[in-house]
C-alpha cells in the first residue's frame, strides 16, 4: 500500500517516493532535457549545479539517463526539498529531467517509457494525475524540453497506471 492507500509494484524505481515521510505533497510534476549530449550524467550535472551555481544539490528531483546500455532512473534530490528547476513552480513539482538535447529530434522510446515507469510511482506515491505533468515550458519562457511529447508521455504514464 501507499501512503494514500492505493497499492504499488513490489519493486520500485524510485523506492523514496514511498519511504521519505517528509517528502512535499507533490501536485505534479515537470519535464525537462538538459539539453547537452546523450553521455551527460546525472553526477556531471550535479556538479555543475553545486559547484559552478552554488546550489545546494541538483535541481531535479530525478534524472533519466543512458548507462550500462539502457536507460535508467538516477534519483536527484531529496523529495522533501524543494526543487531549483522552475521558479514559481520549484515547491509544488517535482523535476524530471531527461538526458539529451530534444530541440531537434525526440528522445529514445525506451527513455520515453523509463520517464513513464518514474513518472507513474510518483503519481501513485503524490496522489497526482498523469494531466499533472507539464513540460518546463508550460511555466517558463523556454522551449524546454524541446520535442519531448508530453501528451504521449502521459497516455504511457495512464496506461501503467490502469495496469496496476
Amino acid at each position: 500500500m501507499d501512503r494514500t492507500g492505493g497499492t504499488v509494484k513490489a519493486t520500485m524505481i524510485d523506492p523514496r517516493a514511498m519511504n521519505d515521510h517528509e517528502a512535499i505533497e507533490w501536485e505534479g510534476a515537470l519535464i525537462h532535457h538538459s539539453a547537452t549530449g546523450p553521455n551527460v550524467t546525472a553526477q556531471q550535472i550535479r556538479d555543475y549545479h553545486v559547484k559552478e551555481r552554488g546550489w545546494l544539490d541538483i535541481g531535479y528531483h530525478g534524472v533519466i539517463q543512458f548507462a550500462g546500455g539502457k536507460w535508467l532512473f538516477v534519483p536527484g534530490r531529496p523529495l522533501s526539498m524543494a526543487g531549483a528547476h522552475c521558479p514559481g513552480k520549484n515547491q509544488t513539482h517535482l523535476g524530471l529531467c531527461l538526458i539529451g538535447n530534444f530541440m531537434e529530434s525526440l528522445p529514445p522510446a525506451a527513455q520515453i517509457q523509463a520517464a513513464a515507469e518514474v513518472l507513474s510511482e510518483w503519481c501513485v506515491a503524490f496522489d497526482f494525475n498523469a494531466s499533472d505533468i507539464y513540460p518546463h515550458k508550460a511555466y517558463r519562457q523556454t522551449e524546454c524540453p524541446g520535442m519531448v511529447d508530453i501528451l504521449g508521455l502521459r497516455a504511457k504514464v495512464v496506461s501503467i497506471l490502469a495496469e496496476g
